[in-house]
C-alpha cells in the first residue's frame, strides 16, 4: 500500500506475530489505519502522534527518528482543510514556506502536495492523502520530521522600539490566475514597495469567471524618523501599482 521496500526496513529477529516483523519506518501507515476506522462513525474529525520510526543509514546502521503526522479529516470537504493545516505548519515551524510539488509517493495527492522548508532545509510534507489511501471522505496531512526542525538554528528577533511616528495604509486587490500562488503576489508587492513597507497582510481571494481570481491585500507604510506625507503615501502606492502591472498582473477596481 505505501511502497515501501522490505529490504530497507529494520526487522525485529523475534516478532510476536509474523506481520509486524518490520519497525515502522514512518508514521503515515498508523495514521491512515486510524482515518479509515473513524472515517466509518465520524464526519469530520483530527487527530496527530509524535512517535518514533527507524531506519537504516547507508552504512545498514539502524537509525531511529521523531517524527510528528497530524490530520484533518472531512467526509465532505471542499479542500480547505489542507488551507488549515498550512496554518498549523506555520505555527509549529514559524518562518517556514510551503512549496508545492507534484504527489511524489503513493501517499500524497498527485495535484495537492508541498514540502514544508525553513530556510533551506526541508523539514516536512504538507498534502492531502491519495485518494486510493481512503474509501470515503478527503484527509489533510501535516508530516514533520521533529529531529531536523528542533536541529536548525534557532531564529532569534532583535529587539525592535514601538513606532513613534504614524503609518498609512491602502488597499490592493489583484486579478491573477486561479492557480497563482499567494506567496509569489505578497514576495513582488514586497520588492516594489521597498524600505517604506511596515506590513503586508493577506485579505481574501474572490474567484472571478473564467479561471482567474482576486487577490486583496493591505500594505501599511511608514517611516522610523518622520511621519510621510500624503504625496510620498501616493508614490509609494504607484510604484507599487505600476510594479505589478510591469508583471503582467491587473488591478480589481
Amino acid at each position: 500500500m505505501f511502497g515501501y521496500a522490505p529490504e530497507k526496513l529494520l526487522q525485529v529477529a523475534n516478532p510476536i506475530i509474523a506481520e509486524q516483523k518490520y519497525m515502522r519506518p514512518a508514521l503515515l501507515p498508523g495514521v491512515r489505519r486510524n482515518l479509515a476506522d473513524n472515517s466509518r462513525f465520524f464526519a469530520d474529525f483530527r487527530l496527530f502522534e509524535i512517535g518514533r520510526v527507524y531506519g537504516k543509514r547507508g552504512d545498514g546502521a539502524p537509525v531511529e527518528q521523531t517524527h510528528l503526522a497530524a490530520a484533518i479529516y472531512g467526509r465532505e470537504t471542499n479542500g480547505a482543510n489542507l488551507l488549515e493545516m498550512k496554518r498549523v505548519a506555520q505555527y509549529l515551524a514559524p518562518g517556514c514556506t510551503v512549496t508545492p510539488v507534484k504527489g511524489q509517493s503513493k501517499t500524497m495527492h498527485p495535484e495537492r502536495a508541498a514540502h514544508v522548508e525553513v530556510g533551506s532545509q526541508q523539514v516536512g510534507h504538507l498534502y492531502e492523502l491519495h485518494p486510493a489511501l481512503l474509501d470515503r471522505g478527503r484527509a489533510a496531512i501535516l508530516y514533520l520530521d521533529l529531529d531536523t526542525l528542533q536541529g536548525l538554528p534557532a531564529q532569534r528577533q532583535n529587539y525592535r522600539p514601538l513606532r513613534r511616528f504614524p503609518t498609512s495604509s491602502f488597499d490592493l486587490s489583484i486579478v491573477a490566475g486561479a492557480h497563482d500562488l499567494v506567496a509569489d503576489l505578497e514576495n513582488k508587492l514586497r520588492r516594489f514597495a521597498g524600505e517604506s513597507l511596515v506590513t503586508l497582510q493577506f485579505l481574501l481571494i474572490f474567484p472571478l469567471p473564467p479561471d482567474k481570481k482576486s487577490a486583496s491585500f493591505r500594505l501599511t507604510v511608514g517611516s522610523e524618523d518622520r511621519t510621510l506625507t500624503a504625496d510620498e503615501v501616493t508614490r509609494i502606492r504607484e510604484r507599487v501599482v505600476s510594479g505589478i502591472k510591469s508583471s503582467g498582473y491587473e488591478l480589481r477596481e
